[in-house]
């Protein structure tokens, strides 16, 4: 192989590395770990539901329809909470999250990669928790796919509408879903409201605070995904760079020895 393939090919596998590896930073793992150190007090204003989670269950209309809602009781650090499973038409999942003492916060943390981590992934499972130890309501929806069935960018091939859900629809929507049901079970919205995103979740805070500005006071976003045309373009690029160093290498293997 030359060295000019062999370049090639190692920038192409760094790449392939740093691609795959941005859904796992994307994790929101950073989340509320200095909590403990900040001057604001989360818990020190409390509210309790005024509704129990059967009530929750009565809520499916043309917009969303409810799952399941059920109460999950304290484990360890996380507290009691009210959990609700829905979807969003055609095919937006989400999971809300209600603390039974609530701060009167909510909190919805982003996707990473192409979205698509269905909410019982581990990862997502590590955020929402961290967030209900500081008595957060808390939002999430995997955008309208399962990376599972539908891994990468599969899902928008010929699917206008999973397109525009993975784009901007999925977030806003599960936004007001999830306000309306944090008023039926506190008998009051959110007197905070908060997004944190890395990468697809910066992209995600970002079209957030310039399409649908009243959706959330505050906007933690890190590592954006902006220019994604080019950057799927540059993906294509390396591809064809790792087919010519295949080829090269299957070229040079096949001449005969000196």
């Amino acid at each position: 192989m030359s060295i000019q393939s062999s370049s090639r090919l190692i920038q192409f596998v760094a790449l392939v590395a740093l691609t795959t590896a941005v859904p796992m930073w994307a994790q929101n793992g950073y989340s509320f770990l200095d909590a403990p150190s900040s001057r604001v007090g989360y818990a020190d204003v409390s509210y309790f539901a005024s509704a129990g989670y059967e009530a929750l269950l009565s809520r499916t209309t043309h917009d969303y329809s409810i799952l399941s809602a059920r109460l999950v009781a304290a484990d360890n650090d996380v507290p009691e909470h009210c959990r609700v499973s829905g979807v969003i038409p055609p095919e937006v999942r989400f999971e809300l999250n209600f603390p039974s003492v609530w701060n009167g916060r909510f909190y919805m943390n982003g996707n990473g990669g192409f979205a698509g981590t269905p909410p019982e992934n581990e990862g997502r499972q590590l955020v929402r928790d961290r967030a209900l130890q500081h008595a957060f309501a808390t939002a999430y929806t995997d955008t309208d796919h399962d990376s599972r069935s539908e891994p990468l960018a599969t899902f928008a091939h010929g699917n206008l509408q999973k397109t525009i859900d993975y784009a901007f629809r999925a977030v806003h929507l599960t936004v007001l879903s999830a306000k309306e049901l944090i008023d039926v079970y506190y008998g009051r919205g959110p007197r905070y409201s908060c997004w944190d995103g890395c990468s697809t979740g910066r992209r995600q805070g970002l079209i957030s605070a310039q399409r649908f500005y009243e959706d959330f006071d505050g906007i933690v976003a890190g590592a954006p995904v902006l220019d994604f045309t080019n950057t799927m373009i540059s993906y294509a690029w390396n591809g064809r760079a790792l087919e010519s160093s295949t080829r090269d290498l299957k070229r040079s293997s096949s001449l005969p020895s000196p």
